[in-house]
Order: structure tokens, then C-alpha cells, then sequence
């Protein structure tokens, strides 16, 4: 009697921790399906761009160079200050007509999403009047500048198409970089992608 007691005394401890690595195998598969699912978002939605397309890939994974500029109404910004925030980098003209047709997105954008979420800096290399004169006539909502790209870090310098956008997440590390022109779908989904 003591004997089969012992044997059953036994097993218990085991089957116990078969259990508890049975239920930590499944905890792990199932943060690891949300990684993939996660990854699988962003590269649908660069799957189904349609005027736009991913540029800088290289870049893809890094920490975003810092900088500091001042925008049109003389405010400093800093993208380290930004940390815990999505920031895109928009990079445009206002003569370059598929940079205007993502205004009212970005002025969409930044009505749905307040600046403790978001940040836009939207940056021009034309004389800073006419950008002022610009951003007031087509009410822009989010920051502007006047800045030579030459002068910023690379990638920001090595822009050759306008529109093009960095979105950098909340660690600073930039997600993706484009080229074209995005509708306000597609930027959400790339911030959602990005979390």
C-alpha cells in the first residue's frame, strides 16, 4: 500500500510540469503568431500600394539619425525629443503635384490622430515665404519647414523623388520609407503596422 502511494506521489509533480510546459509552448506560439501578424500588415499594405513604393529599404530596422530643424513658424524640433511618439518625415514642394494631393490627408491625419500619438514634419527645401504663404493658403495643419535636405543626415539628404516619407516608431527606428504619393489609409496602416 505505501509503495503504490509513493509511485502516484510521484507522477503528480510530473504531470504538473508537463502541463506548465504545455501551456508555456502554446504562450509563446501565440506572441510569436501577433510578430508574424504584426510583419504580415506592413508588408500587406506595401503589397497593395498602388502609387507609391518602399525606398531606402537599407535603412529599414535602423535608429532614425537625429536632427534638430526650425519650422516656418520658428519653433525647434528634434527627433529625439519625439521619442515614444510615430513621427512621419514628409519630404515635398510646392510645385510637385503629387505632394499636394497628400495635403488633405495629412490635414485628415492629423485631425484623427493628436500629437502625443503623431507627429508630422513636412519638409520643403523652397524659400521659406513661399512656404509660409503656401501652408496658409492650403490650411496645413501639422509642422512645416524650410530646410535645405542637403544639410540633414543621410538617408534625409539622399531624397531624389518628392513626395518622400520616413515613418519612424515610437523607439526611433525607422519602419519604412517611401516614395509617392500616400492616401490617408495607407499612412494609418503603416503606423498600425509599425506598433
Amino acid at each position: 500500500m505505501k509503495m503504490s502511494e509513493e509511485k502516484t506521489h510521484n507522477k503528480l509533480p510530473i504531470a504538473f510540469l508537463v502541463a506548465a510546459i504545455f501551456l508555456a509552448v502554446i504562450v509563446i506560439l501565440h506572441f510569436k503568431k501577433q510578430d508574424t501578424a504584426t510583419n504580415l500588415i506592413l508588408n500587406e499594405v506595401v503589397k497593395n500600394a498602388r502609387m507609391w513604393r518602399p525606398e531606402f529599404t537599407s535603412w529599414f530596422g535602423k535608429t532614425a539619425p537625429d536632427m534638430t530643424i526650425t519650422d516656418i513658424s520658428g519653433k525647434k524640433h528634434s527627433l529625439k525629443d519625439y521619442r515614444g511618439k510615430n513621427v512621419i518625415l514628409v519630404f515635398w514642394a510646392t510645385w510637385c503635384g503629387p505632394c499636394i494631393m497628400e495635403i488633405p490627408h495629412l490635414n485628415a491625419l492629423r485631425s484623427k490622430l493628436s500629437e502625443d500619438k503623431l507627429i508630422i514634419l513636412a519638409i520643403s527645401n523652397e524659400p521659406e515665404s513661399l512656404v509660409k504663404k503656401f501652408a496658409v493658403s492650403r490650411k496645413i495643419s501639422y509642422n512645416v519647414f524650410s530646410v535645405d535636405s542637403l544639410d540633414m543626415p543621410s538617408p534625409f539628404s539622399d531624397i531624389e523623388y518628392l513626395p518622400s516619407s520616413f515613418f519612424i516608431d515610437p523607439n526611433g527606428i525607422i519602419k519604412l520609407a517611401t516614395t509617392g504619393t500616400l492616401n490617408q489609409d495607407d499612412m494609418e496602416a503603416i503606423i498600425r503596422a509599425e506598433k
